[in-house]
């Protein structure tokens, strides 16, 4: 389970990483289908689950701010991945 979710992890990452370079609407595209793959399942140890939430809730709010807003301020960003690095490191 654990090889799963390191690879999670890091798929998400580079994902987020990607997606940053990408034009808006093909980063919203790629950070939506994040939404779904970085939701808690419930099964992990504590520490675990709550950094995988930071990560997640990180994500949902760059979702939602590329698709609502005209602009994603660069702190949006940032804390998605950071987030995302954070929960990649604990797996790790």
């Amino acid at each position: 389970m654990a090889d799963v979710d390191l690879s999670t992890a890091e798929s998400s990452y580079v994902t987020l990483l990607d997606a940053r370079q990408k034009p808006r609407s093909a980063a919203a595209d790629l950070i939506r289908a994040l939404r779904t793959k970085t939701q808690n399942n419930g099964k992990q140890p504590r520490e675990v689950e709550v950094v995988q939430a930071d990560a997640w809730l990180a994500i949902c709010a760059l979702s939602k701010s590329l698709d609502a807003d005209s602009e994603t301020a660069s702190e949006v960003w940032s804390r998605a991945i950071s987030r995302t690095e954070e929960w990649r490191n604990l797996l790790d």
